[in-house]
């Protein structure tokens, strides 16, 4: 019996995942040969239908167990969506965040999502990895910027507790009663069994069952800069829309020597309007618009004709099983995985698309820039590793390809990103203070540095005086301020002379890395008060101290005056 059967409840989510895990990470992807090699049958035509597995758009980066063990309940939105693929011939788009998730809750996570996550391993169905949170590539392609597409590491999110479970031991063996021998058994050492390692990133994306290479961007985006990034970077196949090739009849074209697959524009927004209400614009119902449509493509399309669902997570999903359920059923179509249009002859072909506009390709170009200097920037916390990795993840998360279908959209997500980061390299200031009064000669002039990041950071506070009437004693002063708080630095000074005099205040990271907006602070120095409050407090010392002396002297001759009449009543008695 493996170990894993002794787990009790929850320990059955964490044998599922330790299985999906450690399957051998050169494995190949299973792509089903047989479905490829199998010509259609006469009278059939093939079809070829992508169903995106996605989480909600505004879901946090990593899902956290309640949101899995809500998407992944009976009536979770990621259960319905398996459900609708379930059985069919569909091809799976699947984000991998939501693999991602699932396994780094190791032994905390929910039994609907390791169970999900099994089951999803079990469809023979075709599938392939979208990006990190369905990111669309197509800007970052255009500005040869790629590198920004892909995440860091995921190590910043694992939790080593999580996965030191251990199994119970084996029971002891119960004697036979049969056995004629009294000797006793020899004694066996079961060894103890280790805890489970935490994952790498490599198993965290592991995903053995997909189709590698296979990218699929955001609608009407890519352009012909960004296919030929993308095939420098390795991609297998693109996955486009036919309104962005010449050939709108083709599901399979070589553009440029890229492998480039195309969806049929039209039939993509008849099924989202399948997906969304029941009545099209006409006033006939949303299904029967999409298979009439259906009926005329396949009759002239060239290939497996290619159709994509919604990547709007928000879509209604009981409309698209029941669909799919009608599609498998017709013996006229025949539901095929998208490795089968990979394996077609493809046509030549090119681009439709414009380029992307200025506004957008300034935009990706300030972005780049932007996150190098977020990059440079995060020297400055105390783990940049796991602090550029988790911005990563949000920047993606700013892509999602269901909410950038369109250049104005894409514009937008690159302006928010840009925003972004740039609050993120002024979240360490110099507060803004009020004019200095220094009475002394010798003093700290007092600088307060605030930390909006939700981690701490070390920085080293300096001072350069602009006129000659002030000396900093001391160097720059190294402080490390904790999240989300301020702190206060007294840089060491000495008054020259009296006189108003500005001072530059600055902050720097490691390497002289300038963090943070300069501050200019105005000091206006009276040292000479520390003279004249000096003289003054002897002053008003020696009078209380004469005063003192006097009620004293006072208070001696008023008693001397007492007993000497004293003394002459005494005599004048006798």
């Amino acid at each position: 019996m493996p170990w894993t059967a002794s787990l009790g409840r929850g320990s059955a989510a964490v044998a599922a995942l330790v299985a999906l895990l450690a399957a051998p990470l050169s494995a190949t992807a299973a792509v089903s040969a047989d479905t490829a090699a199998l010509a259609p049958a006469a009278g059939t035509s093939e079809l070829v239908v992508v169903v995106p597995l996605i989480a909600p758009a505004e879901a946090p980066t990593l899902l956290d167990a309640a949101l899995l063990e809500e998407y992944t309940a009976p009536d979770g939105m990621l259960t319905e969506r398996l459900d609708a693929v379930d059985g069919t011939g569909a091809t799976l788009a699947i984000d991998p965040r939501i693999l991602v998730s699932i396994r780094l809750l190791g032994s905390t996570v929910p039994d609907t999502a390791a169970a999900w996550l099994a089951r999803l391993a079990s469809l023979p169905n075709d599938s392939f990895l979208l990006r990190f949170a369905d990111a669309d590539v197509s800007g970052f392609a255009a500005v040869d910027a790629l590198e920004l597409a892909a995440p860091l590491s995921f190590q910043f999110a694992v939790d080593a507790a999580r996965f030191n479970e251990l199994p119970e031991p084996p029971a002891e063996a119960t004697p036979d009663p049969s056995a004629t021998s009294t000797a006793p058994p020899a004694p066996t050492e079961t060894p103890a069994p280790e805890p489970a390692l935490p994952p790498s990133d490599e198993q965290l994306l592991f995903w053995p069952h997909g189709i590698d290479g296979l990218e699929w961007p955001a609608r009407g985006n890519l352009a012909g800069t960004g296919l030929a990034a993308l095939d420098v970077a390795g991609t297998a196949a693109v996955l486009l829309d036919s309104a962005s090739v010449d050939d709108a009849a083709a599901s399979h074209l070589s553009i440029d020597g890229v492998s480039v697959l195309a969806s049929n524009s039209d039939l993509d927004d008849l099924l989202e309007a399948v997906e969304i209400g029941p009545f099209s614009a006409s006033g006939t119902t949303s299904r029967e618009a999409f298979l009439a449509a259906l009926d005329d493509r396949l009759a002239t399309s060239v290939g497996p004709l290619i159709v994509t669902a919604s990547r709007d997570e928000n879509t209604g999903t009981t409309r698209l099983a029941s669909l799919l359920d009608e599609l498998e059923r017709r013996a006229d179509v025949d539901l095929v995985g998208i490795s089968t249009a990979m394996q077609t002859a493809p046509s030549t072909g090119s681009l439709s698309t414009e380029p992307l506009g200025d506004a957008a390709l300034r935009a990706f170009e300030e972005l780049v820039s932007a996150e190098a200097a977020v990059s440079e920037f995060a020297e400055i916390v105390a783990e940049p590793e796991d602090f550029r990795a988790d911005h990563r993840l949000d920047l993606l998360s700013t892509f999602t390809a269901g909410t950038v279908e369109d250049r104005v959209g894409i514009t937008v997500a690159a302006g928010t990103a840009i925003e972004n980061a740039e609050s993120i390299l002024a979240a360490v200031q110099i507060a803004e203070g009020s004019d200095l009064l220094i009475l002394s000669n010798s003093t700290g002039l007092p600088v307060s540095v605030s930390n909006a990041l939700d981690v701490a950071v070390t920085v080293t506070v300096s001072g350069r005086p602009l006129r000659p009437l002030l000396r900093l004693t001391g160097g720059p002063v190294e402080v490390t301020i904790g999240p989300g708080s301020s702190h206060t630095v007294y840089l060491p000074a000495e008054a020259v002379t009296n006189g108003q005099v500005s001072v530059l205040v600055q902050l720097r990271g490691a390497g002289g890395l300038p963090v943070g907006t300069d501050r200019v602070i105005q000091v206006d120095l009276q040292a000479q008060w520390e003279t004249v409050g000096t003289i003054i407090l002897i002053g008003l010392a020696v009078v209380f101290g004469a005063g003192i002396i006097h009620n004293i002297l006072r208070r001696r001759l008023q008693a001397r005056a007492a007993d000497s009449a004293a003394d002459d009543e005494t005599s004048s008695d006798d």
